[in-house]
């Protein structure tokens, strides 16, 4: 046999009686041919198998010493069982799997997972996961991502979810006829279709903290998470996310402002990044006006270019403005009295005017949520 560029001289009897695929191999075929297998000159073939692999298998079906067990590592083990798959060697396959259940402790409850599905091993698949269900530490984002977050399962007690959302309420609640309703076993989960993993882990830690005596810190995107699933579901978690996302408003760029508070029906997400927008020295990019919309884009400019009129009408009169406050002659800034081109009081009542109809639909919008 040739695997990869080394020749392996086997006796038959220790591949032909634990393998149909190796019977199949070493038969005479007809016509009296020489087989392949036979000589070096014409060595059976092995692509794709690994040499490393080829040797871990020899050491089960072929000893140096009879008498015991070889021992092998774990990925001795998983060696064994990837090549007992392929050939059908049902009695080496059943040791590797007898072998490697021995010794799951050893193995991550990721790698379980994966090498249960590959070699349809279902006891460390469910091994896997209930130890990521089980565990405080949530899972990395690179371990959700190698298992697929749609096969991701999460034991969450019901309290936590009912009460909080009419969508839970409903979800949870015991089917007509009395029979058994999803979310109550492992084999019958609830299956959130088009959630992110992400997303529901850092609900969770709202919903579920592992410290319930402060609120979970969690970054600008953890809220907007925590806030896309809450508006979805209705849960009164929302006005949390809304209220810690508000108070980090200046991590976030006006054209996010916008973009979020749509989404979102947040009013004064919307007004802020106009806002902010139109008094900014830099004017609107092209990324932004593509972000925020043509009509807002232009409703900005249009701001912007009233606003620079605004101040040059007043540079001819002489007026200043406080750089600190933006009032007229406030005196909080001592000298430091300068003419902005943008008064941020008056681009307030005009993103007011201007954004009039919008604004009070976003704002009934997230009144519905209350």
């Amino acid at each position: 046999l040739q695997v990869e560029d080394t020749l392996f001289r086997i006796p038959k009897h220790h591949l032909v009686g634990k393998s149909e695929a190796f019977a199949t191999m070493l038969s005479l075929p007809q016509g009296g041919n020489e087989p392949e297998g036979f000589s070096d000159d014409k060595p059976i073939q092995l692509a794709g198998i690994k040499k490393i692999d080829f040797e871990r298998l020899l050491q089960i079906i072929y000893p140096i010493d009879t008498t015991q067990q070889p021992e092998l590592s774990i990925n001795g083990w998983i060696s064994v069982l990837a090549l007992s798959n392929i050939w059908r060697m049902t009695a080496v396959r059943k040791t590797a799997i007898q072998r490697l259940t021995n010794s799951l402790s050893q193995i991550s409850p990721v790698e379980r997972i994966l090498l249960g599905r590959k070699y349809s091993v279902a006891p460390w698949v469910s091994s896997g996961y209930e130890e990521l269900a089980s565990r405080t530490e949530v899972v990395s984002f690179e371990d959700a991502e190698r298992i697929g977050v749609e096969d991701t399962l999460f034991r969450v007690p019901k309290q936590h979810l009912v009460g909080k959302s009419e969508a839970f309420d409903s979800m949870l609640s015991l089917p007509q006829g009395g029979s058994e309703p999803e979310g109550i076993t492992d084999d019958r989960p609830i299956r959130l279709a088009g959630i992110k993993k992400i997303d529901f882990e850092r609900l969770l830690q709202v919903l579920h903290p592992i410290d319930t005596t402060k609120q979970p810190e969690l970054s600008v995107n953890g809220w907007v998470s925590v806030l896309a699933l809450s508006s979805l579901w209705r849960m009164t978690v929302r006005k949390t996310a809304i209220e810690r996302l508000t108070s980090s408003l200046s991590e976030i760029s006006p054209a996010d402002r916008i973009v979020l508070g749509r989404k979102y029906s947040v009013e004064q997400w919307i007004s802020s990044g106009c806002e902010e927008l139109a008094t900014r020295v830099e004017v609107v990019s092209l990324e932004e006006g593509e972000r925020v919309g043509l009509s807002t884009a232009l409703r900005l400019g249009h701001i912007r270019e009233s606003n620079f009129m605004d101040g040059n009408q007043q540079q001819t009169q002489g007026s200043y403005y406080c750089s600190h406050c933006g009032y007229y002659r406030c005196g909080c800034s001592g000298n430091n009295l300068s003419r902005p081109p943008f008064n941020s009081h008056v681009v307030k009542e005009k993103v007011g005017r201007l954004f009039e109809a919008e604004l009070k639909d976003v704002e009934a919008e997230g009144a519905g949520f209350e």
